[in-house]
């Protein structure tokens, strides 16, 4: 008889606690790609809403449909995410609290929540770890035409590829943006990068006319079709950061030294170069102001999204022409320093971007010059996309 009275009493048990302690099962279908915007998988069980969970940061992902994305008759969902997936986040399913929260606690603390599955990990399947390369396309207009657009034959467009490394890493903690750390925490904030670009567009060049044409005494900024090597180093110094789109950002400044060669890939028609090397060199140091997009991921180098490079350099393409023998008129070109600017600045939300560059001659050195080469200013724009995020779009093979 105590046995029987045993036995019913757990299978009455049972009966009043099946919905609390009946199994629900679900995962989220991986792998999660960096930039998605859709999470899918399966959860069965009596319940049928779920929401996504951060489990670094303890926030909860923001769905089109609100906090929560309902499942279909056979337990398949398909979340639909307001901002794109993240490197280096992980994310876990989790069935919601059935009673309200005050919004304080982390999802994975949420009373009534329950966790699903194990964490997915977001992954970049193009990325190179700590490097990056980014190829940069569109127009220029210059200032020696009056800004007025070129045709394709007088090189108006430009092509860039920029590899940049990043040797000593650092940024905000994977908590960045949690409830506990709401305005992130520094994991480290002084970075050491370099960069190697190459670039086919139209650049300065000092120009004279030929003596057959006019007075080759007459000097002026010209543009030539030319291929530039670059390759610097700066050290940027984090100064402040934001989340935006689920991701850090933050602004930094850096001491900068970069040093090239450019070499005209055309003819210069009726005039001549002041300066005849085939290869202009130039060499120039100063600050970069920049934005960058802050990884999570320890193994990541940061993205950069803009910067203003002020510099102060030598540059062979643009000299001066100071005198050797004024009777004979003999002159001969000299390198004095100038001011060289150029700020890039991507459109939020897009691959546009728009910059410009200025050269501007100083008059460092009390040297006597017949003519000092002219100010050159152009702008440029179009469109920047990062290469890993591009392969990561092919199909696998």
């Amino acid at each position: 008889m105590f046995r029987t009275f045993f036995v019913g009493i757990i299978l009455s048990a049972s009966l009043a606690f099946a919905p609390a302690w009946a199994q629900t099962t679900g995962q989220i279908a991986g792998p999660l790609i960096a930039g998605a915007t859709a999470i899918k998988g399966t959860v069965h069980g009596t319940r049928t809403d779920i929401q996504l969970c951060d489990i670094d940061s303890g926030l909860l992902l923001d769905l089109t449909t609100g906090p929560t994305a309902p499942s279909d008759s056979n337990g398949a969902f398909a979340a639909q995410l307001i901002y794109p997936l993240v490197p280096g986040q992980h994310v876990r399913l989790e069935l919601p609290p059935s009673a309200p929260t005050t919004g304080t606690e982390p999802c994975s603390a949420m009373p009534g929540a329950t966790l699903l599955g194990v964490p997915v990990a977001v992954i970049d399947p193009g990325g190179w770890g700590r490097s990056r390369v980014t190829f940069m396309t569109g127009a220029v207009i210059t200032n020696d035409n009056s800004f007025q657009a070129q045709s394709l034959s007088q090189a108006s467009l430009f092509v860039d590829f920029t590899a940049e490394k990043n040797w000593v890493g650092g940024g905000v903690n994977a908590d960045c943006g949690s409830v506990a750390h709401p305005d992130c925490t520094w994991r480290r904030r002084l970075l050491v990068n370099s960069y190697f670009q190459t670039r086919l567009a139209s650049a300065p060049e000092t120009q004279q006319a030929t003596p057959a044409s006019s007075d080759n005494l007459s000097v002026f900024i010209g543009s030539r079709k030319a291929a530039l090597v670059e390759g610097g180093v700066y050290l940027p110094l984090l100064t402040s950061k934001w989340i935006w789109q689920n991701a850090p950002q933050a602004l930094f400044v850096a001491p900068i030294g970069k040093a090239g060669f450019l070499t005209p890939t055309d003819s210069s028609g009726t005039t001549q170069p002041v300066n005849p090397e085939q290869f202009s060199k130039y060499y120039a140091w100063g600050a970069r102001l920049g934005h960058f997009a802050l990884p999570l991921d320890t193994n990541e180098a940061p993205a950069l999204i803009d910067h203003l490079d002020v510099t102060i350099g030598r540059f062979a393409n643009l000299e001066d022409l100071v005198p050797v023998d004024a009777v004979a008129g003999m002159t001969r070109p000299v390198r004095e320093f100038r001011l060289a600017i150029e700020g890039v600045l991507q459109i939020p939300g897009t691959p546009l971007v728009a910059g410009f560059s200025a050269n501007i001659g100083q008059s460092l050195a009390h040297t006597t010059r017949i003519q000092t080469a002219n100010d050159d200013l152009r702008f440029f724009f179009g469109v920047k996309a990062d290469l890993s995020k591009l392969l990561s779009k092919l199909p696998q093979f």
